[in-house]
């Protein structure tokens, strides 16, 4: 591994919490159940990738909105590891979370479109906010950005686990509709669980490679050398981790009221399931 690389995977590194800081954040260190946080972190990210969604054709670059989406969700559960719902709620924060994610991919939105569009969301049954509501909206954003800065620490390096899910699915020729659902699975994990504070984006994408497996009811054993498809990917990840965290992400998406309202008005299809999964050796 190059000092490059070494260096990237100590900046992805420093962003890893423990389960039992995971069990401490600010938030439940105030009273809040680890199951609402839970919840309010999946509320937060709802409303960031429906404003971005909205938003799309504002942005310079309207095919980057999912990009956006996804940084945006990394730098809101970064942020709440430091900093508390009570004091800066969803509704407040995911504006700004998105803001910022514009800018740093290279695709930076209009301040006012974005508060006029979070407003749109937040408060759908009231008229647009007046130009003396906009100002104050737009001074609390930026001093709301400048302490997500400051959370940061200014480091906006940001891997997220969808191009390891390609790669892995390369690796174990996966058909187009499998990767598809494990690219889907990816951004999913960023909305509706803390995987990315807690595991690397390579542990990540095995995991929701491994999940579509375990739908289709496929596996694929270890090469000749013993070794198994994901070490090729996460050398020490071990086979009963990878089932451990597989199982904890089917649960939170099987018992998310969350998750149900965010998949009932748009139902996603994945094409057709009917080719077949090659097995055999995965050994390079």
């Amino acid at each position: 591994m190059s000092t490059s690389d070494n260096s990237s995977q100590d900046d992805v590194n420093k962003w890893l919490f423990t389960s039992e800081q995971l069990q401490n954040t600010p938030s439940i260190r105030r009273g809040m159940s680890q199951v609402d946080e839970l919840y309010q972190r999946q509320n937060a990210a709802s409303l960031i990738r429906n404003i971005a969604g909205k938003l799309k054709d504002h942005c310079n670059q309207p095919n980057s909105s999912g990009l956006c989406s996804c940084t945006a969700m990394v730098f809101m559960h970064r942020f709440y590891m430091f900093h508390p719902f009570q004091k800066f709620p969803a509704n407040v924060m995911a504006p700004c979370f998105l803001f910022l994610a514009a800018k740093v991919e290279e695709a930076p939105i209009r301040l006012e479109y974005v508060l006029k569009t979070a407003h749109m969301f937040i408060h759908p049954k009231s008229p647009p906010p007046t130009e003396k509501e906009l100002t104050r909206l737009k001074n609390d954003l930026i001093y709301n950005e400048n302490l997500l800065l400051q959370t940061l620490g200014f480091d906006f390096i940001i891997l997220h686990p969808h191009t390891p899910v390609i790669e892995c699915a390369a690796l174990i020729r996966a058909t187009k509709g499998m990767t598809r659902q494990a690219y889907d699975l990816a951004t999913n994990s960023l909305h509706f669980t803390t995987m990315c504070v807690r595991y690397t984006p390579e542990v990540v994408a095995c995991v929701c490679l491994n999940t579509v497996l375990k739908g289709h009811s496929l596996t694929i054993g270890p090469s000749e050398e013993g070794k198994y498809w994901w070490n090729h990917f996460s050398k020490d990840l071990t086979k009963e981790e990878l089932e451990s965290i597989t199982e904890e992400y089917a649960n939170i998406m099987k018992h998310s009221k969350n998750f149900k309202r965010w998949m009932q008005p748009e139902p996603r299809t994945h094409g057709s399931q009917d080719s077949h999964m090659h097995g055999g050796s995965t050994g390079r």
